[in-house]
């Protein structure tokens, strides 16, 4: 490492430094750390060219923003370790940068641009969360409506009294699903991660809703703050956009999530009460919280699941956490 504790190494030179004489508070960047952080094992006037071509070969080194309890994110920026020398290093942050010249300062650019750099990324990190919420707020009070008046229409499935518990939202690339949670982690103040996992081989993320999407509509009224997003499966590309909504039909009494008898007796129980229903049950042998589901065309929306199951979503998350 260029710094370790009581010791640094410049230029294959070992220079042995005095931590305890550097005060906690002191700035490095100023002028006399140069002198009282480095003791140059030559003397200073032995050989005036051969100093002269140390300094232009300089070592700068660029380290990327970061935070400390200290020095937190909203004022942490580029940090430039200058290394001048056989054994000199000056640190430069802050806005110690707004002071310099570039022409007196050839690595001020590459420091002001990997700042930048830092900083488009945070911004555009809020901007897709922004937008996601705004997309979610505008899609999900019709897309949920949409299935439960085409469950009426095709089955006399009623399910305006059930839990809509969550939605979900596909990607259409592993890029996508990337950027998107990365992003909406970023964004505390609405989104709250309850867990990212990988299942069936694919990464899964769900996210609580700071503000649950609240539905109102002539086939009930709900309110969904939870949204589950899958990074796409290998081999089986599709558009980004509303995949499924997922109904508790459940009575209460079940509370633990783990696949039992009593599961299969109510999903069982509850796929016969619609014999016209293409029914998919392969998720009935889940280990934990098994489901049934179907599949509808939206105008809108396209080929869409719906799913039924009898724990809501964050309950079994936080069952599987605390397990």
């Amino acid at each position: 490492p260029f710094v370790s504790h009581g010791a640094t190494w410049i230029g294959g030179d070992e220079v042995e430094v005095d931590v305890e004489e550097c005060d906690e508070g002191e700035s490095v960047g100023e002028e006399n750390s140069e002198e009282d952080g480095s003791r140059n094992t030559k003397d200073e006037g032995d050989n005036d060219e051969e100093e002269e071509e140390e300094e232009e070969d300089e070592l700068v080194l660029v380290l990327s923003p970061f935070a400390t309890p200290e020095y937190m994110e909203d004022t942490a920026d580029t940090i430039v370790l200058s290394f001048e020398g056989v054994n000199r290093a000056r640190l430069v942050r802050g806005g110690m940068f707004d002071g310099m010249n570039s022409q007196d300062c050839r690595w001020k650019k590459l420091a002001a641009g990997n700042k930048l750099d830092e900083m488009d990324k945070e911004s555009s990190s809020k901007t897709t969360a922004a937008k996601f919420l705004l997309d979610l707020n505008e899609e999900v009070p019709s897309f949920v409506p949409s299935i439960v008046t085409e469950l009426k229409s095709q089955f006399v499935m009623d399910v305006s009294k059930f839990q809509a518990d969550h939605v979900c939202y596909r990607t259409d690339s592993i890029e996508q699903y990337t950027s998107l949670v990365e992003a909406l982690k970023s964004d505390t103040n609405e989104f709250t991660l309850l867990v990212e996992s990988e299942i069936g081989g694919r990464p899964i993320a769900t996210f609580k809703l700071t503000t649950p999407i609240e539905i109102k509509s002539d086939h009930g009224a709900f309110s969904i703050d939870a949204i589950e997003i899958p990074s796409p499966k290998e081999g089986s590309p599709y558009k980004s956009g509303l995949e499924h909504v997922e109904f508790v039909v459940g009575d209460g009494s079940h509370t633990s999530p783990i696949n039992d008898e009593a599961h299969k007796v109510a999903l069982k129980a509850w796929i016969a009460r619609f014999p016209s229903v293409s029914w998919n049950t392969k998720s009935l042998v889940k280990q934990c919280n098994p489901d049934v589901s179907t599949k509808l065309e939206l105008g809108d929306y396209g080929n869409v699941s719906v799913k039924f199951h009898l724990i809501p979503l964050e309950d079994v998350i936080k069952f599987e956490t605390e397990e």
